[in-house]
This record gives C-alpha cells, sequence and structure tokens, in this order.
C-alpha cells in the first residue's frame, strides 16, 4: 500500500519530521486524540515546526500517482449517468488535482494549506486562522 501524502511531506522533511508524524498517529490508534480532525492539527503543527514550504507541498501534491484502474472506473461510473464525489482526509490541493484529472464532480477534503506569501517561491506554512 501507498503511503499517505501526510507520511510522504514527513519523509521529504527528515527523519526528525517523520518520527514526529509517525507518533501522532500511535497516538491516534491509542485513541490519544478526540478524532481525525484533532490528529490532522496536531500533523499540521509538526509541518509547521519543520517549515514546509509551498514548493516542497506542491512537489510532493504533484508526484502522488493514482489508484490502478481508477480512471477506468470513473469512466464507467460516468457512462452510467452517476454524479462522481470524492471525499479524502487529505489534502484539497491533491483532491483538486485529482477532481480535474478524473473529472470528478464533488471534491471535498479535510485540509487546504494557506501560505504566507512573504518568501517567494518557497513561502512558508502559515498557523491555521484560528490559531
Amino acid at each position: 500500500m501507498a503511503p499517505s501524502t501526510w507520511t510522504l511531506l514527513a519523509e521529504r522533511l527528515g527523519e526528525e519530521c517523520l518520527r514526529a508524524e509517525n507518533e501522532t498517529k500511535v497516538r491516534l490508534a491509542k485513541g490519544e486524540y478526540r478524532g481525525y480532525m484533532d490528529w490532522m492539527r496536531k500533523t499540521i503543527e509538526i509541518h509547521q515546526r519543520f517549515s514546509l514550504t509551498e514548493q516542497l507541498f506542491r512537489q510532493v501534491v504533484d508526484s502522488v500517482e493514482l489508484m490502478p484502474n481508477c480512471e477506468d472506473a470513473l469512466r464507467r461510473i460516468h457512462a452510467r449517468g452517476a454524479i462522481s464525489v470524492l471525499v479524502t482526509g487529505g489534502f484539497k490541493a491533491l483532491a483538486d488535482r485529482v477532481q480535474r484529472q478524473l473529472r470528478i464532480h464533488h471534491s471535498f477534503a479535510a485540509c487546504e494549506y494557506f501560505f504566507d506569501g512573504k518568501n517567494g517561491p518557497d513561502r512558508k506554512l502559515q498557523p491555521p486562522a484560528n490559531g
């Protein structure tokens, strides 16, 4: 099974970041977070601590490959007149890319990253608006 985009980002940010991200997964499995959203907030904090840049984020999102046969499956779904919906606990940027590529009708993602706009191509991930 392919690693999640969360893990791919942590790997690219270095061993210490990957260890921190893996620890959050252990804590999630033990029920130490109230749920996925709390885990996600903690992981966002880790990305901020390890200075995730927009450039690296885009590289990782662009590198994620589609699951085998998904294009054929969507073609068949659409041929039957069904409305397709992508729902993910991952990143909006990746969901947007897949939605365009596979012509999915609707897309909903758990996390959207915003970068500070101050540092050129290596703009840093900014804290969430609600702190």
